[in-house]
């Protein structure tokens, strides 16, 4: 059971990062027999690479494949819907849906470089997720239940849950307002000047305490520029 990472946050309690709920979209390839009539029926609501999901679905030595983490929660009611009234030669009977956590950055590429982000299994990479990884990390929980071969849980077993505990969250002494106008600032001077990079650092002469941290280019963190994000 994924634990919920805690928040980031500014001085004023701002969300500049939070937890948000997801699910992982799964499927058990011995109850797909068409693999084709499956992938079609699908890719109306859940398009994914025709590829990979084909070599995915060809094992039948699992009971469980993943074909898309992440997926948001109307997509996966729109799936529910879609696996309830679909002919029954689509195999949708074989998709199944778990909860998972996914990142999300409300304010964009808002601070992003000091941010930093996660990967897609919430673990800190860069910035000051990876930096505060334990803290914000929490501890994950798990589920057991006995099931037999073909995945199904056997009557008159068992299960055992242990909830997750959330991370704890992290103030900054950011403020995400004065943020947004030094954003503002070095866009500008960014293209007025051709600039490769710009750095802009304000902080309070009172107490050292950093206000405002920028520097570009950068990126939006909740579409980031790597190539597992459709893991």
């Amino acid at each position: 059971v994924t634990a919920r990472r805690g928040s980031i946050i500014d001085r004023n309690e701002r969300i500049l990062a939070l937890s948000a709920t997801a699910y992982t979209v799964t499927a058990d390839p011995r109850l797909v027999t068409d693999i084709g009539a499956f992938l079609d029926a699908l890719s109306p609501v859940l398009p994914l690479d025709w590829e990979a999901a084909t070599k995915k679905l060809s094992d039948n030595t699992k009971g469980s494949v993943i074909l898309k983490r992440q997926v948001d929660r109307e997509t996966v009611d729109r799936l529910r819907t879609l696996k309830n009234e679909a002919p029954e030669k689509a195999c949708l009977s074989a998709l199944s849906f778990d909860e998972d956590v996914s990142r999300w950055y409300p304010h964009g590429a808002l601070l992003s470089q000091v941010l930093g982000l996660t990967t897609i299994d919430s673990e800190g990479q860069s910035g000051l997720e990876s930096q505060y990884e334990s803290v914000l990390a929490g501890m994950e929980g798990s589920y057991l239940r006995q099931v037999d071969a073909r995945n199904r849980v056997l009557a008159g077993t068992e299960g055992w849950y242990i909830p997750s505990r959330q991370g704890s969250s992290i103030k900054l002494t950011i403020d995400a307002t004065i943020q947004e106008i030094a954003e503002k600032a070095m866009r500008e001077c960014l293209e007025v000047n051709s600039a490769e990079s710009v750095t802009c650092i304000v902080s309070d002469v009172r107490t050292g305490g950093i206000l405002a941290l920028c520097i570009k280019p950068d990126y939006d963190p909740n579409e980031p520029p790597r190539s597992d994000v459709s893991a």
